[in-house]
């Protein structure tokens, strides 16, 4: 009588009903369609509510199941909390009160497969990833940017600059999000260095290598091991950190440049002028060199502000001891404006654009 009622209340509302004379057809329905919603009495023969609601739970974990019992019990109620019931009625079930529940019932339904689904989604999106970071590692290769030292018409260094031939990942910024989102900086970073201490064997004598460092690259162990690629040859070697990292996690960073330095690195602070706490990243890291950033150096020569900036910013870090050198100039007005200023190591597209291998100049 009440699933006949219960039936046909839901069917009267719109819902596509089917019914069962007890819990174990009513296992063999649910194994056999995909149900929005199951309503169920408490008491029945054979297998009650409870026991179908545990067997349900062992087919599909997310089904809404609504419970109704004419004698609700603590212990009943405390099972159905348990099991993950969604409702527990108590008969007698007003009509309005039924189609509320299974709507709620079917809504949570909608929303737990389209979370199913958005993971799925998320999943693949993940395993393309890693086979698209995986690729561009393999096909991992460096190009290096000469640092020119205008005054004596030297060249003073190389940034080493990340490239792969994947194509998914040919921009080098999508190839780091890709590490950052995948947890793999470290693999990276790992990969980067062994790379350019490779490379190295091939670059001019007493050529000083820039090496750009992601932020967590700092923490990893690798890094300071004596044994590592890079660290054999410390001493041609200028890290490169961003202001945003030398002011995170302070008292670490100051602990890994001091074992960087006992190995014989050189710190450089990439970036100057980019948006973070400029002087206080001098103050912390206390660098050998410091790069000023592409930001300042673009038409420096026609905007004072920026002169001005730059002067000072080039007289103070002298008188702390640092080098300075200029990222990005692209023409001869900024190369001439940066060297009356008083910066004379200079780098950019002006002088050479970033290529494998390493390049003369002039």
């Amino acid at each position: 009588m009440v699933r006949r009622a219960f039936a046909r209340v839901l069917a009267q509302s719109g819902f596509e009903v089917l019914t069962a004379e007890n819990g174990a057809d009513a296992l063999e329905l649910i194994r056999k369609h995909d149900f929005s919603a199951i309503i169920s009495d408490i008491s029945m023969p054979d297998m009650d509510g409870i026991a179908l609601l545990q067997a349900v739970r062992d087919i599909d974990v997310t089904m809404p199941v609504v419970l109704a019992t004419g004698a609700p019990s603590i212990d009943s109620a405390a099972d159905a909390v348990e099991l993950g019931a969604l409702n527990y009625l108590r008969k007698p079930v007003a009509p309005e009160q039924l189609v509320r529940a299974v709507e709620t019932a079917v809504e949570r339904r909608h929303e737990a497969s389209e979370a199913v689904v958005e993971t799925q989604r998320t999943q693949q999106r993940l395993a393309t990833l890693r086979g698209d970071f995986q690729a561009a590692l393999d096909q991992l290769h460096m190009a290096y940017q000469p640092i020119v030292d205008v005054s004596t018409q030297q060249v003073f260094g190389y940034e080493a600059l990340l490239r792969t031939n994947h194509a998914p990942m040919r921009n080098p910024l999508a190839f780091i999000e890709a590490s950052e989102t995948l947890d793999a900086i470290w693999t990276l970073g790992r990969s980067v260095r062994r790379r350019i201490a490779t490379d190295s064997l091939q670059s001019p004598h007493g050529a000083q290598l820039f090496v750009n460092l992601h932020p967590r690259d700092l923490f990893d162990e690798e890094l300071v091991n004596p044994r590592s690629p890079l660290s054999r040859i410390a001493r041609h070697v200028i890290l490169e950190v961003t202001e945003r990292a030398s002011l995170e996690r302070l008292d670490e960073v100051k602990e890994q440049i001091r074992r960087l330095r006992e190995l014989g690195f050189r710190i450089a602070i990439d970036d100057l002028g980019a948006g973070y706490a400029s002087l206080s990243a001098i103050a912390l890291v206390e660098p050998e060199v410091v790069k000023l950033d592409m930001s300042l150096v673009r038409d420096i020569h026609e905007v004072p502000t920026k002169q001005r900036l730059v002067r000072a910013m080039t007289s103070l870090s002298k008188e702390l001891g640092a080098i300075v050198v200029a990222e990005g100039v692209e023409n001869e007005r900024e190369r001439d404006c940066l060297v009356e200023l008083g910066c004379s190591l200079l780098q950019g597209y002006f002088f050479a654009r970033p290529q494998p291998g390493f390049v003369a100049w002039p």
